[in-house]
């Protein structure tokens, strides 16, 4: 955790007809408009609409099933969207930017937009009792009526830098190694196994590093064409660190005190 105070401090820092939410609820930004079941894929799809004038980043469903057969189940299912939206600011002014704004935009759920979630259901839902329960915006506020879910969000983002600063140490490190690539490898696969002997809480951020450590060693594994060994893993090291200049102010979130502002 150190390692990850130490990176934050480095870092300088079509309107919709909206549906109310429901009764005795306090008010959020997301709201759940409808849902239906397709029973040839078991998709449950349920329409949400950002209810706000601001982007958002991130939600928590927690959705509770009831069957025809009167068993229930409940889930929670979190979408968290911030990679998507850096992939958005790192794309812009490249060959690949029409393509991705025509698919996903800015990147985010946003404002005044409705969006689509599918949530996997064996059988078919009788009926289904949707919450959302925490949603995170751009501007870095959260509404949280879930504290755990909102928890998870945080550690799950702080492992991520985790893991993208490891990666560039031990990269960097590898440079100086004959074969760096396989330096790099065998030295990220060291740190996942350690990571596997680790009882880690939901709520540690080091229990998301292995995701994005294994995404670093693809990397690693897939050269670019025509391009030396070091030059790549030079490239590599450059654009984590820009990653981790646009995720880092997203790891740190305030709660509101009720609801969207």
């Amino acid at each position: 955790m150190k390692r990850l105070a130490a990176l934050l401090c480095s870092i300088v820092l079509c309107a919709i007809a909206l549906v109310p939410a429901l009764r005795g609820s306090p008010t959020i930004g997301v709201v759940v408009q409808k849902w239906y079941y397709n029973p040839q894929n078991k998709i449950a799809t349920i329409t949400l609409a950002n209810s706000t004038q601001k982007d958002i980043l991130a939600y928590n469903l927690t959705i509770t099933t009831t069957y025809v057969n009167g068993s229930t189940d409940r889930q929670e299912v979190k979408t968290d969207l911030l990679d998507r939206m850096i992939n958005a600011r790192l794309v812009k002014g490249t060959p690949d930017e029409a393509q991705f704004t025509q698919r996903f935009g800015n990147g985010t759920f946003a404002a005044l937009t409705i969006t689509d979630q599918n949530v996997s259901e064996s059988e078919a839902p009788k009926s289904m009792q949707i919450v959302v329960d925490m949603v995170a915006y751009v501007d870095q506020t959260a509404d949280v009526q879930n504290e755990r879910a909102f928890a998870q969000l945080v550690a799950s983002r702080k492992g991520e830098l985790l893991a993208l600063q490891l990666a560039n140490e031990v990269t960097q490190q590898a440079l100086t190694n004959p074969n760096p690539r396989d330096a790099a490898v065998t030295e990220l696969k060291r740190q996942i196994n350690v990571l596997h002997t680790q009882n880690l809480a939901p709520t540690d951020p080091q229990r998301y590093e292995e995701t994005y450590l294994q995404n670093a060693i693809d990397n690693l594994q897939n050269a670019q064409h025509g391009l030396p060994e070091t030059e790549h893993l030079k490239n590599l090291v450059a654009m984590r660190q820009q990653r981790i200049a646009l995720a880092a102010p997203y790891a740190q979130l305030n709660k509101t005190t009720g609801g969207a502002q």
